[in-house]
């Protein structure tokens, strides 16, 4: 978990932000499953995922001084859990196909597009929907008073963004 906001997360806050980790972790394990995948979920290859709270995105790849990718739950447009379950997974899929392309030209939207069916094809994609769906289902009031905490105009980075191909901050 990472937290790049002066957003304090109340300890209430806690064990959902857990689950939605966790869930995240498992669709890296089952990406590493798929062809083309497979060091998403290679012992002795590292690549960390999880949550990471930030003004500027909805989700970020980064590859140095670490490969990884992260979910900011936070982040999305979505006004119902199906909104917002639908933004997360998006997310998910865009940042998990920048593994095998960096940009957003023409071959990345190939990828997402070709993972996106991957994961549909395998069945991962709808149990990695249902696991957040049971989250928000049983935290929804604490996911929605966290949510507009997030975005008062007084919550703001305190250090420079994740960003893909850089140097995570000092500090």
């Amino acid at each position: 978990f990472h937290n790049n906001t002066n957003l304090e997360i109340p300890e209430s806050a806690h064990p959902m932000l857990a689950k939605l980790g966790t869930v995240v972790v498992e669709l890296r394990e089952r990406l590493g499953k798929l062809y083309g995948y497979e060091d998403l979920d290679t012992p002795g290859v590292i690549y960390a995922t999880g949550l990471s709270l930030d003004k500027e995105y909805a989700g970020v790849h980064v590859r140095v001084p670490y490969r990884a990718f992260f979910l900011n739950p936070l982040d999305n447009i979505a006004q119902t859990a199906d909104g917002v379950v639908g933004a997360w997974m998006y997310i998910l899929v865009h940042e998990a196909s920048h593994f095998k392309v960096s940009g957003h030209g023409d071959p990345f939207v190939s990828e997402e597009f070709r993972l996106f069916t991957m994961l549909a094809d395998s069945g991962d994609l709808r149990t990695i929907q249902i696991a957040f769906e049971r989250i928000l289902e049983a935290h929804w009031d604490e996911y929605t008073a966290l949510k507009r905490q997030y975005e008062r105009s007084t919550i703001r980075n305190i250090a420079k963004s994740l960003e893909d191909g850089e140097r995570l901050p000092a500090g």
